[in-house]
């Protein structure tokens, strides 16, 4: 559609190969003259103003279309091919000159003429129009194209831009919609990842928490290089847990809190303050967001990492399975966060197929418990390990972040939140001090 980007995309990727010497020809039809394309291609950062009439010819040969008809406006173009002997040819709008074709016959002729041209002249060659997804299967110019780009244009008030191949002779090339976004430097496309198929194995080693009473819960810490979960209702100390577990040499990934925020968090609880790398859930792109959270990654080459308020985005299983394995990859012992937003009663804990892809999921809960609201802990799962099953109190404190304390005896119930006596004795609930 209008708007879409075709034609800045079309010229990039010409600007990109005349840096290198190549010779490129825009030739512009019924649709924009060629001046006003210049003054509003020379904003972007790969224009570049000294290859014009040198390496990069910009053309028009609307007049001829219009005036003397579409036979004599294809020969006109082809005495500009030519003259140029261009290595790269751009035709704007080639759907706007094709239309003015006498019969659907003429059309296809001048288009089959086209394809014979060019393959005896060896061009990369872009043909763009306003074209629309039934046209691929009904025009001509689609059975001759090597390549197929389509680029759409949501309706949507953030105006999201995707692209998609629906052809590449002779080539693979990731299928689905990739967004992309215009920007100063051009188009950035970010591509939606493939399935991995790569074999994982987890190694034996393990890493401490940092929290004394987690680290005996689940037998010696989480294995080194594995993906946690830890799930919770808002205030129930998934940020204390991770900013603990993380200490000051981690990366902590923020997509609802800002650094600042943070920040006094951990001057408030007397810890470490991790770096933070804020995302905004505000026009969220999630192939970008991973895009750049790998570079980050890549740069600081963190050990460990937290991802807090992946709840507060929308991201599809496959580009999270491709940011995991990512962290897989490269070693990194890895927290994601997600809240939970059920206080009391029952919940969801996860979006569907999460829980399959990360090795460890802890569960942090309020409790309803004699008149009390108290919190508790548990893990759920722990993949390849032993783990402690009991649910178990918990205190946020200074410093130390969680405090984890006794088991919670003689209750059921206590994972909805509102606990029932079973067998119960004075003093049983809680069971004092630390034991399995």
């Amino acid at each position: 559609p209008p708007g879409s980007g075709k034609t800045i995309l079309a010229q990039q990727i010409a600007f990109s190969q005349t840096k290198n010497g190549k010779k490129a020809l825009y030739l512009s039809t019924i649709s924009e003259p060629a001046l006003k394309l210049i003054r509003y291609q020379s904003q972007f950062d790969f224009f570049r103003a000294a290859d014009l009439d040198k390496t990069f010819f910009y053309r028009s040969v609307g007049d001829e279309f219009r005036a003397k008809g579409f036979g004599a406006g294809f020969d006109h173009l082809w005495k500009m091919v030519d003259e140029y002997n261009p290595d790269i040819i751009i035709i704007d709008s080639f759907k706007a000159i094709s239309n003015l074709a006498s019969s659907e016959r003429e059309a296809r002729l001048a288009i089959y003429d086209l394809s014979l041209r060019l393959a005896s002249h060896e061009m990369t060659t872009f043909l763009i129009g306003e074209y629309t997804l039934a046209d691929i299967s009904q025009r001509s110019e689609f059975a001759i194209a090597d390549g197929i780009l389509f680029l759409n244009l949501t309706e949507q008030e953030d105006q999201s831009r995707y692209l998609k191949v629906h052809k590449l002779r002779g080539s693979r090339f990731a299928r689905g919609s990739h967004p992309f976004e215009i920007k100063k430097d051009g188009i950035t496309c970010y591509p939606h990842p493939e399935p991995s198929e790569a074999e994982r194995s987890l190694k034996l080693s393990r890493v401490s928490t940092y929290i004394p009473g987690l680290d005996q819960m689940s037998f010696g810490g989480f294995f080194d290089g594995s993906i946690t979960i830890v799930a919770g209702s808002a205030g129930t100390g998934k940020t204390s847990l991770a900013m603990k577990f993380l200490g000051k040499k981690g990366l902590l990934v923020s997509f609802e809190e800002k650094p600042g925020r943070i920040e006094r968090y951990a001057k408030n609880m007397q810890l470490e303050a991790p770096e933070v790398f804020y995302i905004s859930p505000m026009q969220f792109i999630p192939e970008r967001a991973v895009a750049e959270i790998k570079q980050m990654i890549e740069e600081k080459k963190p050990r460990r990492a937290v991802f807090d308020g992946l709840s507060a985005v929308t991201m599809e299983i496959d580009v999270l399975y491709d940011l995991i394995d990512f962290l897989i990859q490269r070693g990194i012992t890895t927290v994601l966060i997600y809240e939970l937003h059920d206080i009391f009663g029952t919940f969801s804990l996860l979006p569907t197929g999460v829980s399959r892809l990360v090795d460890n999921i802890i569960l942090l809960r309020y409790v309803e418990l004699r008149g009390k609201i108290e919190r508790f802990i548990t893990i759920l799962k722990m993949r390849g390990s032993p783990h402690d099953t009991a649910i178990r109190s918990f205190a946020i404190l200074p410093k130390e972040g969680l405090r984890i304390q006794g088991q919670i005896k003689g209750m059921s119930g206590l994972m909805t939140g509102i606990a029932q006596p079973v067998h119960h004795a004075v003093g049983e609930e809680l069971a004092g001090g630390f034991r399995f």
